[in-house]
């Protein structure tokens, strides 16, 4: 999945941020606090995810974190290209606050549906090798990209952002045209969405519209009381 690049720039800011902030003109103090806010943003952001990420649109929440990363980035880029070995102050904290932006719109909109998404969108019978597969994917291209970046930040700079800033565009319109929303649906009927009708055993709103959910319920009840009588003459 695409989002897997923008955990690799995730990790890149995380493992050479101080690199970036020092490229920016700060020193090693000032790069360690902005290092330590940075961590705090990331560990923030959950928190204010979990009050609505099962109340949004699966695509819709990924397409916005690909839009509002791609905007940090792009801001980033042209930042470092204006302003990257001068001593505008302004130019230069705007910058630092792109990193900020951009880690807090990943975790918001993109870090957990990296992991349960990827895990909703495979039918039962190859749920395990399909998670398997993704997150093997998104190791991968860590690995790739943040090899890249000690080498990629001092030799081409802002320009490095350039390919993220294209993959997130084509991110943003892939999943409004193609993913799946998995929102509120049960693990047996993601099949469905992708055309493998034959594989579904059940469909929830089958259920409730046929009753039989309430006849299983009744029966329950019916049983429950049944022991409870037993338990009481026994008793």
């Amino acid at each position: 999945m695409p989002v897997h690049f923008h955990r690799a720039v995730t990790d890149e800011i995380r493992d050479y941020g101080a690199v970036i902030y020092s490229q920016l003109g700060y020193g090693t103090l000032d790069t360690l606090l902005f290092l330590a806010g940075w961590v705090c943003i990331a560990m923030l952001a959950p928190l204010v995810c979990m009050t609505f990420v099962d109340r949004v649109s699966r695509k819709l929440l990924i397409a916005s974190g690909f839009f509002l990363c791609m905007c940090t980035l792009i801001v980033e880029a042209a930042l470092q290209k204006n302003y990257l070995g001068t001593t505008n102050r302004s130019g230069l904290a705007a910058a630092v606050a792109m990193t900020y932006l951009y880690v807090f719109f990943y975790v918001l909109c993109m870090d957990g549906p990296m992991f349960f998404y990827i895990g909703e969108i495979w039918p039962s019978q190859v749920r395990a090798q399909g998670f398997a597969l993704g997150i093997a994917a998104m190791c991968l291209s860590n690995l790739v990209w943040t090899s890249a970046a000690p080498a990629a930040f001092p030799s081409i700079g802002w320009k490095y952002y350039i390919f993220f800033i294209v993959q997130a565009a084509i991110g943003c319109a892939a999943a409004i045209l193609y993913f799946p929303n998995t929102l509120g649906k049960p693990l047996e009927e993601i099949a469905a969405l992708f055309g493998d009708g034959a594989d579904v055993v059940v469909f929830q709103n089958d259920l409730d519209e046929s009753g039989f959910a309430d006849g299983i319920d009744a029966k329950l009840a019916m049983g429950t009381e049944e022991i409870e009588n037993v338990a009481s003459k026994q008793g």
